[in-house]
């Protein structure tokens, strides 16, 4: 599981969302607005050594490694999957969590 800081409405009914959703599956990330979530997403142990392998090899992109794996994209992710990194963001997130509630799955 990788969680970033800037997701302040995590849950653990959100995180629970995320791994049902990861299925057998080697990775799943919620998608918001369109934009793919990778700092929120949860990761198979057994993805490790591919990982391990094209990191050493010079891959530095998320993107690049995912080519290779069985990856679920959680679509229309809720609010607590929106990440803030600006008064704007925090803005947006205290709105949508106010009209959708803060437990929206």
């Amino acid at each position: 599981m990788v969680l970033s800081c800037d997701v302040p409405a995590m849950t653990e009914r959100t995180v629970a969302r995320l791994l049902d959703a990861l299925g057998d599956a080697d990775v799943v990330v919620p998608v918001v607005g369109g934009r793919m979530q990778w700092v929120t997403s949860a990761w198979r142990t057994r993805c490790r050594d591919r990982l391990a392998e094209l990191f050493a090899g010079g891959e530095r992109s998320i993107r690049g490694v995912v080519g290779s794996l069985r990856t679920v994209h959680l679509l229309d992710a809720p609010a607590p999957y929106r990440d803030v990194d600006t008064a704007a963001d925090l803005e947006r997130l205290v709105a949508s969590v106010v009209s959708e509630g803060p437990e929206v799955t």
